[in-house]
């Protein structure tokens, strides 16, 4: 689903802006960011639902590493160090493994051959914040982060798919500014 097309425009932004901002007033704030995660991995996974997967599964590791590292008091820099590349071995596998394995095929004069690697869309955007989460993290600026926090940090749809690259310390103060979140015509205006 592209921003500018009329299935963004006139069902899934409307409903999206509508059923926060219900579920804000007549629930709770929590059920709100729980809206905006869903709606937001919905996003995502209209290009293709296969890439959830990597997209959940890449946050609760990320997650769960840095919470990992703030625990440690010993080989932080370590854990850090792994827990980058980890993040840029998927990036690359994705991003590289063909042109690769076709350089080696060039070069070695084989005809090894991998399936069809389609890269899932916004990789290179949520790698790279994972990875300022975990420097973050490293530096013990997220301390205080919830996963739901996190969550809404990392599957943000105006920004999931084509950036910019945000750093947590940047957004995770707006998430917990519930009274900038209150419907107000002053945010509505340009």
């Amino acid at each position: 689903m592209l921003f500018h097309s009329l299935e963004f425009l006139f069902a899934f932004l409307p409903a999206s802006v509508i059923g926060f901002f219900l579920l804000q007033r007549f629930v709770n704030d929590r059920a709100a960011l729980v809206w905006f995660i869903a709606v937001s991995l919905f996003f995502y996974g209209w290009w293709n639902p296969a890439y959830l997967w990597l997209l959940l599964g890449s946050m609760a590791f990320n997650y769960l590493w840095g919470k990992a590292l703030m625990r440690l008091v010993t080989h932080r820099k370590t854990l850090l160090i792994a827990g980058i590349a980890c993040n840029l071995l998927l990036l690359g596998y994705f991003k590289y493994a063909n042109f690769f394995a076709d350089t080696a095929n060039d070069i070695l004069r084989t005809n090894w051959t991998l399936s069809q690697i389609i890269l899932p869309l916004g990789i290179s955007f949520f790698t790279f914040e994972q990875i300022t989460w975990l420097l973050e993290t490293y530096e013990r600026k997220t301390e205080r982060t919830t996963l739901l926090q996190y969550c809404v940090f990392l599957t943000n749809f105006p920004k999931l798919i084509a950036g910019p690259v945000i750093r947590p310390h940047e957004l995770l103060p707006q998430i917990e500014n519930t009274e900038g979140r209150k419907l107000k015509i002053e945010h509505l205006s340009v």
